[in-house]
């Protein structure tokens, strides 16, 4: 599963470039995928430091997007390997497996996708080009443009805190859905992020629903695998043109691929499609939150009179 998601994560990435490189932008979302999985791993052992490490993630996620989209999802994906791991705590040896699996996945994937996928730029010569990126002066820009920037990281981390809190106040299976939810659906741009919520929400409903009533005549591990890979290929196909308008059924095939592949492998834990939906529903709620929060101030604190002097 671990190589699965190695190679499932940089698939999702294949239509991004930097520098009109692919292949920067999937190399260093495995280097950050390797690197935040074997932290959180160690972390998951010391709950205190887990959570300054999510929260951490979670504000400079912000940051990093309002920057530049394409680094945003790098640092996405980090984010939520860093997380996911902290839910499988293990001493060094076991962080490092899970790093290795993760990362054998990684490479992989960039072979398949640079032998199957010839119109990709796999420009090699521009992986010293991240060293370029200048983040001080990019939030130095944002924080002249963007009142919300600020509110948004406050509210952001926040939402997390408490999201983490509920999570294990309450022992939701698989929990760390909800962390992935409410990250995802923070977005740069305040309309996106007010959709992404009920589309992944819906989305998530559905997909739960048929891959339950699927599953039920599915006894075959041949079809269930089969699913997956439909479910997945036809998700990875959406990834490339998403549109607010399509996120839902993106969020459907996610849901039947996820459901798939933890059934197909036997790794299935109660019902694994209310768990996902409980998750799914509390970060999206959390992720809600944040935006209103973030809107509201910003238009108090813009509509504030200046005092007189």
């Amino acid at each position: 599963m671990l190589i699965a998601s190695g190679a499932l994560s940089l698939a999702f990435g294949a239509n991004k470039t930097w520098r009109d490189s692919s292949f920067v932008v999937l190399f260093t979302t495995a280097l950050g995928l390797m690197a935040a999985s074997f932290l959180g791993s160690l972390a998951g052992n010391f709950p205190l430091l887990y959570l300054a490490g999510a929260l951490l993630a979670t504000g400079l996620y912000i940051v990093i997007l309002d920057i530049n989209a394409n680094l945003g999802w790098i640092f996405l994906q980090s984010a939520i390997a860093f997380m996911v791991s902290g839910f499988f705590p293990g001493k060094l040896e076991a962080a490092t497996t899970r790093a290795t699996l993760l990362g054998c996945g990684c490479i992989l994937q960039i072979f398949s996708l640079g032998l199957f996928f010839s119109g990709l730029r796999f420009n090699f010569r521009e992986v010293t080009s991240l060293r370029k990126i200048k983040f001080y002066e990019g939030v130095k820009q944002l924080n002249q443009q963007y009142i919300h920037l600020r509110w948004s990281i406050f509210f952001g981390v926040i939402a997390m805190c408490l999201t983490i809190t509920l999570d294990h106040h309450f022992n939701i299976q698989h929990s760390y859905w909800a962390e992935m939810t409410l990250l995802i659906c923070l977005r740069s741009d305040y309309h996106e992020s007010l959709l992404r919520v009920p589309a992944r929400i819906i989305g998530t409903l559905v997909g739960v629903l048929a891959a339950g009533t699927l599953s039920t005549y599915l006894h075959d591990d041949l079809l269930i695998i089969l699913a997956f890979f439909l479910s997945a290929g036809i998700a990875i196909f959406m990834s490339y043109s998403l549109t607010s308008k399509t996120y839902a059924f993106f969020a459907f095939f996610i849901t039947m691929m996820i459901i798939f592949m933890l059934s197909g492998i036997g790794l299935v834990q109660g019902n694994i499609g209310v768990q996902r939906l409980e998750a799914t529903t509390l970060g999206g709620i959390f992720a809600l939150l944040t935006v209103f929060m973030t809107r509201l101030v910003t238009y108090i604190h813009i509509k504030k009179p200046e005092p007189s002097v």
